[in-house]
């Protein structure tokens, strides 16, 4: 599986657990069914912590054959270096 389908996947677990917070929030107190729903949706909301936790805690595998050479490193702009910033005419 590549990184960036695990992000994804991350991300959606993020999402969902948003949606389960702001459910939380419209459940009636006043209702008999709002303490065994609100008790299902903070379960199914730890369940997704849990996984967030596992692909975090998965090991990224380098490909044999990738090198890193100049060109695969971003290359950082310091700003502050006066030869940045052309000569004023």
């Amino acid at each position: 599986m590549l990184v960036k389908e695990l992000l994804t996947i991350f991300e959606s677990i993020n999402k969902d657990i948003t949606k389960l917070n702001s459910t939380v929030q419209y459940i009636p107190d006043n209702r008999e069914y709002a303490t065994i729903l609100q008790n299902t949706i903070f379960t199914e909301i730890q369940k997704f912590e849990n996984l967030k936790k596992l692909i975090l805690e998965l090991d990224v595998e380098v490909a044999k054959n990738y090198i890193e050479t100049p060109s695969t490193i971003p290359k950082k702009t310091d700003y502050t270096d006066p030869i940045f910033f052309p000569a004023s005419v």
